[in-house]
């Protein structure tokens, strides 16, 4: 939607004070047209999954860590319902997790459990799509190193 996409400018400028008006108000426009009885496909959902991505990492720039985790989690529940070949997706927002209990302090075990299923995820959806696109490679390679990084704590 303009609202989502409007936001993501703001992301990419770095300006989450902006950003953020746009994405509630998108979550509210989406959660809206869905209990008026419109039906929710995929499309729609992904859309949904990204917005509260965005509030994720808004939440998270801004510190607020107890909000990023929620936030993705959000996403991480929407997402876990979409067609199976959106695995990518869900396997993004099990690094996001990752890293936001990273810096809580959480648990080093939980944080690499929820890396090796980023990567395990991400890698089941390459099966499904050319893993040779930029993001694919560039996602995997983030989730590696988290992973590494984690193990160095541990």
């Amino acid at each position: 939607s303009a609202l989502h996409n409007l936001a993501v400018l703001h992301l990419w400028q770095f300006d989450y004070e902006k950003a953020l008006p746009f994405c509630r108000e998108s979550l509210r426009v989406r959660s809206e047209l869905a209990s008026g009885g419109a039906a929710a496909d995929d499309f729609s959902n992904v859309g949904m999954v990204n917005t509260w991505a965005n509030l994720g990492l808004i939440n998270y720039a801004n510190g607020i860590l107890s909000g990023a985790l929620s936030s993705f989690r959000k996403a991480s529940q929407i997402s876990s319902s979409l067609d199976e070949s959106t695995g990518h997706i869900t396997g993004r927002l099990a690094n996001n997790l990752a890293c936001v209990n990273f810096a809580i302090g959480k648990n080093i075990p939980l944080v690499q459990s929820e890396l090796e299923r980023s990567l395990q995820l991400q890698k089941t959806d390459d099966d499904k799509m050319d893993s040779s696109t930029g993001e694919a490679l560039l996602a995997a390679s983030i989730t590696i190193t988290n992973l590494a990084v984690s193990s160095l704590k541990n």
